[in-house]
């Protein structure tokens, strides 16, 4: 069972490699062309899925931060500092900053969900990053569809259910056309923040 566990995360590590590695030197063009002021790269996250983010970025040349809540994550060993924070604890990441003394030449994170932790963190340490307010409106799906809808983009008919109470009424106000008998509606309940519908 362990044998087949190390197998799969090894098989998802390099599905994803390739990905993450072309991707790792458009975030840290900004540094390069400045010069590279300084050799830190923060990755947020320290789980398998940010493996490949770490190495690429020691490819690069760049010692790395990493940050997660727990001090035995896959990427401890790899970090040449570690900080012991959880990846949504926004605050944390800041006063981080304020008190790093070498600067940070990017802020990264793949495979994980915090986008704004991100966002505000690489605001902070002055490096090229996702503005803030857009990195909130993609950490909550409402938000997502709302903007999308806005913007006249394609998307499936959405409504928002705040209460169990509210479940009727978002379901008359959705066409259901492909109901079910006993006109029981068919759709997707989605919880508006954090990945695989786990919400908050």
């Amino acid at each position: 069972m362990i044998q087949d566990e190390a197998t799969r995360q090894a098989e998802v590590i390099r599905s994803v490699a390739s990905d993450y590695k072309a991707g790792i030197p458009r975030v840290y063009r900004v540094a390069e062309e400045k010069g590279r002021m300084n050799e830190w790269v923060m990755i947020v996250g320290g789980g398998i899925l940010q493996m490949p983010a770490v190495n690429a970025a020691h490819d690069l040349g760049y010692k790395v931060i990493v940050s997660d809540r727990d001090m035995d994550c896959a990427c401890a060993g790899l970090a040449d500092h570690f900080v012991k924070l959880s990846t949504f604890d926004v605050e944390g990441h800041l006063d981080f900053v304020r008190h790093w003394p070498h600067g940070l030449a990017a802020v990264f994170t793949a495979g994980a969900d915090p986008i704004v932790t991100v966002a505000e963190t690489a605001k902070a340490a002055g490096c090229h990053g996702t503005p803030i307010k857009i990195a909130e409106t993609c950490a909550d799906k409402l938000k997502t569809r709302q903007a999308l809808a806005s913007a006249d983009v394609s998307q499936p008919h959405f409504s928002e259910l705040r209460v169990a109470e509210n479940y009727w009424a978002c379901a008359r106000e959705l066409d259901w056309s492909a109901a079910v008998p006993d006109d029981v509606p068919q759709f997707i309940l989605k919880a508006t923040g954090s990945s695989g519908s786990r919400g908050h």
